[in-house]
């Protein structure tokens, strides 16, 4: 295979590649960084387009990463506290509380360090721009090149593929949904300047932010309820616990339901919004039940701007 030469013309080209490889220091509000420097600068050069895309990938592949361990330690730290409970007959007080901090420093310790070598990655990555050099993530760089070139031939040399590059970044405006309250700022800054780019980038990234938007009202509003209705809650089950204790389920179980509710949304919420963004990446049309559908109709867009390439 031979690889595309991503050498930068101008110090402005390594300044704003290293400032989107850099954005990683920023959990989540990086992702807004290395977006914005690719719509800024459309087809500007192979360098910064590439440059950008990498960032942005590696910047979502951390945050899934990070929400996988979270879940993974929260769940051995969940546990160990019902084990920890069950045994609280045989083990004195002082070694409970021992445990329990110890716990508490291998959770948020092991999040922590997790945390500083994915972005001690992009740390290195943008120096490295910094200083003129062709930058390729480790197991993302050569895959992500592969998914973006042109064919090459014995007299031209590969580039990104115009197509391969507005699917790519019509993928990633999905992953917005890890990042809530903001997230759907990714694909409306890539509806408001790549319009005109393609068909696809134009119904995807417009699709992306509507789902997002429509996602992030509900969740407002779910956690709006949660927030309202927990100190009334406190004040009744104070009142009723020494005068009818009977009662008390019947004001825990309908919050708790919402508190269930909530989480399995927004669990949905993500995992659909992740589904949407890697089916596209592989070439499969999206189009979302009912939202989609509507938008096409709409605004007269046609069924091939979902982007089905595979059967």
């Amino acid at each position: 295979m031979r690889h595309l030469s991503l050498s930068p013309t101008t110090n402005s080209e390594r300044r704003l590649a290293a400032l989107a490889h850099a954005a990683v220091l920023l959990p989540g509000w990086g992702l807004l960084v290395p977006t914005a420097l690719w719509a800024a600068h459309p087809r500007r050069g192979d360098y910064l387009s590439f440059q950008s895309l990498q960032a942005l990938t590696y910047q979502v592949a951390q945050l899934i990463v990070l929400a996988v361990l979270g879940v993974g330690l929260g769940g051995l730290y969940a546990g160990g506290a019902i084990l920890l409970s069950l045994l609280s007959a045989f083990v004195s007080q002082d070694v409970s509380s021992g445990l329990f901090v110890l716990a508490n420093i291998f959770f948020f310790g092991s999040l922590a360090a997790a945390w500083g070598l994915l972005t001690l990655g992009g740390v290195i990555a943008a120096i490295l721009c910094l200083s003129g050099q062709d930058v390729r993530y480790p197991l993302l760089g050569e895959r992500l090149e592969r998914a973006l070139l042109t064919e090459a031939t014995s007299e031209i040399a590969p580039t990104l593929h115009p197509e391969r590059e507005a699917r790519w970044m019509a993928a990633l405006t999905y992953a917005g949904v890890l990042i809530n309250l903001y997230g759907w700022l990714i694909p409306l800054i890539v509806w408001l300047t790549q319009k005109e780019r393609s068909a696809l980038l134009r119904f995807q990234a417009l699709q992306s932010f509507v789902y997002q938007a429509i996602g992030n009202l509900v969740l407002f509003f779910l956690n709006l309820m949660l927030a309202a209705t927990v100190f009334p809650l406190i004040f009744l089950l104070a009142l009723v616990e020494s005068t009818a204790a009977h009662w008390v389920p019947f004001f825990l179980v309908p919050y708790g339901l919402l508190v269930l509710g909530t989480l399995a949304f927004s669990l949905l919420y993500t995992v659909v919004g992740l589904w949407a963004g890697l089916r596209l990446a592989q070439g499969h049309e999206v189009t979302l039940p009912g939202l989609g559908h509507w938008l096409r109709r709409r605004l007269h867009i046609p069924a091939s701007a979902s982007g089905g390439l595979h059967a």
